[in-house]
């Protein structure tokens, strides 16, 4: 008996259907696989963005902290621990 002609036919449309399938899994898999890579890198990217615009601000506020605090540590330092010693009447 020998095989028919036909049924080698459908062997191979079976298997070129299955490597079709096979690949388009595997394309499924890694496009859906590499999204997460990408938003974890756009986070990143916006936190690290985020944290450039926000460094001159703390600065600037830390800076005014500092010079304002010096300031009045010197004035209270100069007037005894008040502010204005002269609004304060002294009783004896």
């Amino acid at each position: 008996m020998t095989p028919k002609l036909g049924s080698k036919k459908g062997q191979i449309t079976a298997f070129i259907v299955i490597g079709i399938l096979i690949l388009a899994l595997a394309g499924i898999f890694f496009a859906s696989s590499g999204k997460p890579q990408v938003e974890r890198a756009e986070q990143q990217a916006s936190s690290a963005l985020n944290q450039l615009q926000r460094k001159p601000l703390v600065d600037y506020i830390t800076l005014c902290l500092e010079e304002t605090t010096s300031q009045a540590i010197r004035l209270i330092a100069g007037n005894g621990g008040f502010i204005s010693p002269e609004s304060f009447m002294q009783t004896v």
